[in-house]
C-alpha cells in the first residue's frame, strides 16, 4: 500500500493538526476501504506519536526544516501524489470499440521481466503480455501498463496499434510524447498492453520518481484514435 506509507509518513511528522484533518478527508476520497480503515487504526494506535522526527527525506531531498514546515511540504506532496497517480477512470472514444479499462504505471527493474524459459530459449517470455519499449536493448524503465478490452467485431480489423505515451516528466514542465508500434493484430476481449520508457528515455532507476503527469491513447495503423485515458493532473 504505497499510498498509505505516504500518508504514514506525513502523519508522524504532524500529529493531530487541522492540515491532518484535511489529509484524511482527502485520503478518504481515493483509498480503498480497506487501506483507509487500516490507516485509521495506525493512526488511533497509542505507540503512533511515539516517534516523531522533525528530519524529512522527500523524493531525494533532504529539507532540513522546523517541524511545522516539513508537515507542510508532505502535505502537499501527498495531495499531489495522489492526484497524479490515481488509478484513470474507463475511456473509450466514441464510435470506437476499444476500452482502456485501466492504467497501472510504475517503474520497473530490468530483473523483474527475468523468466526462467528465457535461460533455455534466449527468447523474452512476456507472458501474454505485448511489451513496448521506446528502447528495444534496455529493460529497465518507466511502464504504463495497460488492459484493454476489445469488442466485437473490431478485434478483427485492428491491426498493427500504436500507443502514444505523453508524459511531463519530474525534471522538466514539458511534454514529451513517445509514440510505440504494436505489431499484430488486438484479439477480441482482453488485451494487455505493457508500454514503457527505457534506456536514456527514463534515466531515473528508483520506484519513488514518477511523472509529474501523463497521457495513453491508443490509435489504429493510420493514427485514428482508439482509446485514451490520463492521469488526473494531465488536465490541470
Amino acid at each position: 500500500m504505497p499510498i498509505l506509507k505516504h500518508f504514514l509518513k506525513a502523519a508522524q511528522a504532524f500529529q493531530p493538526v487541522p492540515i491532518l484533518k484535511h489529509l484524511l478527508k482527502v485520503a478518504r476520497t481515493f483509498m480503498s476501504a480497506p487501506t483507509f480503515g487500516k490507516l485509521r487504526e495506525i493512526l488511533n494506535h497509542e505507540d503512533f506519536g511515539a516517534s516523531r522526527n522533525a528530519c524529512v527525506t522527500l523524493k531525494g531531498w533532504r529539507i532540513g526544516a522546523s517541524r511545522n514546515a516539513c508537515a507542510t511540504l508532505l502535505a502537499v506532496a501527498f495531495a499531489l501524489g495522489a492526484c497524479a497517480h490515481a488509478p484513470s477512470a474507463k475511456n473509450k472514444t466514441a464510435g470506437s470499440a476499444v476500452t482502456i479499462t485501466r492504467v497501472w504505471p510504475d517503474y520497473r527493474a530490468a530483473e523483474s521481466f527475468d523468466r526462467i524459459s528465457e535461460y533455455f530459449t534466449g527468447d523474452e517470455n512476456t507472458g501474454g503480455q505485448i511489451v513496448l519499449r521506446t528502447h528495444p536493448e534496455a529493460r529497465a524503465g518507466y511502464y504504463f501498463f495497460t488492459r484493454l478490452k476489445v469488442e466485437t467485431p473490431a478485434a478483427a480489423a485492428i491491426a498493427d496499434a500504436q500507443v502514444e505515451i505523453s508524459v511531463i516528466m519530474p525534471d522538466a514542465p514539458v511534454v514529451k510524447t513517445f509514440l510505440l508500434r504494436a505489431h499484430g493484430v488486438l484479439r477480441e476481449g482482453v488485451n494487455l498492453l505493457n508500454p514503457g520508457l527505457t534506456g536514456a528515455d527514463w534515466p531515473w532507476t528508483d520506484t519513488k520518481t514518477h511523472p509529474v503527469a501523463w497521457r495513453v491513447r491508443l490509435l489504429d495503423a493510420d493514427g485514428a484514435e482508439l482509446a485514451t485515458t490520463q492521469s488526473y493532473l494531465w488536465s490541470k
